[in-house]
């Protein structure tokens, strides 16, 4: 099954270093309802649990968890605009990891979470080096950083003609690559 979870404090996700102001650990002062937090996927299989942790971040006022599902504000367009799109991509992600588990159970083979997780991972551009890098080149060229956003678009092509054409999924990222 495929479940979507909400955790508020993306440092800290372990209950007993909340408190109703913050996080002990990180000496945060805020109320929950400002904290922002992470979409992870959660994949159970066979009783084993593998989770998959997405860029989208949400306030916990904006996310129903009875529902598993995005709330959106009533005044704040931009914020509105963003939430529907993150709302968009969690309901792709979910037919993709769906098809998945579908497609392993149909065939009828042996499968684990982590072949769904890593099954996913490998179909998703999101979780490449390339096009994350990509986004940032975008980024920069609409903050007027130009020549940085040219540096960026050599070091990354260089990367990947070294790689030999192979991009790289940022989780396999380390120190030892």
């Amino acid at each position: 099954s495929v479940r979507l979870r909400y955790l508020r404090c993306s440092r800290c996700s372990d209950p007993r270093k909340l408190t109703d102001t913050g996080c002990r650990q990180y000496g945060q002062q805020y109320r929950r309802t400002f904290w922002q937090g992470s979409i992870f996927y959660q994949v159970i299989h066979d009783r084993v649990i593998r989770q998959q942790k997405t860029g989208y971040r949400l306030y916990n006022h904006e996310w129903n968890r009875c529902l598993s599902e995005v709330v959106l504000p009533q005044f704040n367009e931009n914020r509105k605009h963003y939430l529907l799109e993150i709302g968009d991509k969690i309901r792709i992600d979910i037919k993709q990891i769906s098809k998945i588990i579908s497609d392993y159970d149909h065939c009828g083979c042996n499968y684990t979470a982590d072949d769904v997780i890593a099954d996913f991972v490998s179909k998703n551009p999101e979780y490449f080096l390339s096009p994350f890098v990509e986004g940032v080149i975008a980024n920069l060229k609409v903050l007027g950083k130009i020549r940085t956003s040219e540096t960026y678009a050599t070091t990354i092509r260089s990367f990947i003609r070294f790689r030999k054409g192979r991009d790289v999924a940022l989780s396999d990222m380390d120190s030892d690559m």
